[in-house]
C-alpha cells in the first residue's frame, strides 16, 4: 500500500521525492528558457507529496496508538481533502497566470470572475489552511502518543508540531522516529510519575 510505503521510507528518499520535481525543472531552464512554465506543476507535486507524507502520518499509524486514543478518521480524511482541492485550484490559477502572461495579454478578452467570486475564493483557502494545520497536529500528536504510549497535551507534543511546519529540517528527525515505529522498533516511553498521581 502507498501510506504504508511512504512511512517505510527513508528521511533522504522523502526529500529527494519533495525537491525533485523543483530541481528537475530549474536544470531545464538552463537548457530551455520556456521550461519556466513547468515551475507550477513542480510546486503543485512537492506540496502534494508532503500533504501525502502528513497524510500518511496520521491515517497509516492510527492502527498504532494506544487503546482509547485512535483517531475517528472518516470526517477528518474527506476534511483533509479540501487543501488538496484548494492546490489544484492554486495551480490552475498558475498555469493561467504564466499563459496569460506569454500570450501578450490576448488569453481571455473580457474574462471576468463574478462579483464577490474572491470572497469564496478566500473563504475556501482559509478553511484549507485551518485543515492542513489540524491535520499537522494530529501527525504530530500520533507520532508522539505512539512513542509514549499515552493521551498528550498540546504542549507535550508541540516540538513534533514544529518539526512537521519546518518541513524541511523536521523531516530529517521524525522519518528515522516513523521507521522505528512502523519496524516496532521504539522504546515506549512510560508516562512520567507525577503525571500520574
Amino acid at each position: 500500500m502507498m501510506i504504508d510505503y511512504m512511512l517505510r521510507m527513508k528521511h533522504w528518499q522523502v526529500f529527494l521525492l519533495i525537491t525533485a520535481p523543483a530541481i528537475f525543472v530549474s536544470l531545464l531552464v538552463l537548457v530551455n528558457s520556456y521550461a519556466f512554465i513547468l515551475f507550477p506543476a513542480a510546486y503543485l507535486l512537492s506540496q502534494l507529496t508532503i500533504m501525502f507524507w502528513v497524510y500518511s502520518v496520521f491515517s497509516g499509524l492510527n492502527d498504532k496508538l494506544p487503546l482509547g486514543s485512535e483517531i475517528d478518521l472518516t470526517a477528518f480524511r474527506a476534511m483533509y481533502l479540501v487543501p488538496m482541492v484548494c492546490l489544484g485550484i492554486l495551480f490552475l490559477a498558475m498555469l493561467f497566470s504564466v499563459i496569460y502572461s506569454n500570450s501578450g495579454g490576448d488569453f481571455a478578452p473580457g474574462f471576468s470572475l463574478p462579483n464577490g467570486f474572491g470572497y469564496i475564493i478566500l473563504a475556501v483557502c482559509v478553511f484549507s489552511f485551518v485543515s492542513w494545520i489540524q491535520g499537522v497536529r494530529i501527525a504530530a500528536k500520533t507520532i508522539k502518543s505512539i512513542e509514549r504510549q499515552s493521551g498528550l497535551s498540546f504542549g507535550e507534543y508541540s516540538g513534533e508540531f514544529i518539526f512537521i511546519m519546518m518541513f524541511g529540517i523536521g523531516l530529517w528527525v521524525l522519518q528515522p522516529r516513523i521507521n522505528r515505529i512502523m519496524e516496532g522498533d521504539y522504546d515506549p516511553q512510560p508516562e512520567p510519575l507525577n503525571r500520574l498521581l
